[in-house]
Protein backbone atom coordinates (compact mmCIF):
# COMPACT_ATOMS: atom_id res chain seq x y z
CA UNK A 1 0.00 0.00 0.00
CA UNK A 2 1.57 3.26 -1.10
CA UNK A 3 1.15 6.61 0.61
CA UNK A 4 -1.65 7.81 -1.66
CA UNK A 5 -3.74 4.68 -1.07
CA UNK A 6 -3.16 4.95 2.67
CA UNK A 7 -4.31 8.58 2.73
CA UNK A 8 -7.41 7.79 0.63
CA UNK A 9 -8.27 4.89 2.94
CA UNK A 10 -7.85 7.13 5.98
CA UNK A 11 -10.15 9.75 4.43
CA UNK A 12 -12.72 7.07 3.61
CA UNK A 13 -12.70 5.70 7.15
CA UNK A 14 -12.96 9.21 8.57
CA UNK A 15 -15.92 10.04 6.31
CA UNK A 16 -17.72 6.82 7.27
CA UNK A 17 -17.21 7.45 10.99
CA UNK A 18 -18.34 11.06 10.60
CA UNK A 19 -21.50 10.09 8.72
CA UNK A 20 -22.33 7.28 11.15
CA UNK A 21 -21.87 9.56 14.15
CA UNK A 22 -23.93 12.33 12.56
CA UNK A 23 -26.75 9.90 11.74
CA UNK A 24 -26.72 8.50 15.27
CA UNK A 25 -26.85 11.98 16.85
CA UNK A 26 -29.62 13.06 14.44
CA UNK A 27 -31.75 10.00 15.21
CA UNK A 28 -31.22 10.32 18.98
CA UNK A 29 -32.05 14.04 18.78
CA UNK A 30 -35.29 13.39 16.92
CA UNK A 31 -36.46 10.81 19.43
CA UNK A 32 -35.46 13.10 22.32
CA UNK A 33 -37.40 16.03 20.85
CA UNK A 34 -40.42 13.79 20.29
CA UNK A 35 -40.34 12.62 23.92
CA UNK A 36 -39.94 16.18 25.22
CA UNK A 37 -42.81 17.36 23.06
CA UNK A 38 -45.07 14.57 24.29
CA UNK A 39 -44.15 15.22 27.92
CA UNK A 40 -44.70 18.97 27.52
CA UNK A 41 -48.26 18.48 26.32
CA UNK A 42 -49.01 16.02 29.14
CA UNK A 43 -47.56 18.41 31.73
CA UNK A 44 -49.45 21.36 30.28
CA UNK A 45 -52.71 19.43 30.58
CA UNK A 46 -51.95 18.36 34.14
CA UNK A 47 -51.33 21.94 35.31
CA UNK A 48 -54.19 23.46 33.30
CA UNK A 49 -52.32 25.18 30.48
CA UNK A 50 -54.08 23.52 27.60
CA UNK A 51 -53.95 25.36 24.31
Amino acid sequence: MNHEAYVLAAYAVTAIVLLATSAKVWIKGRSFRRRVSALASVRAKSIGRES
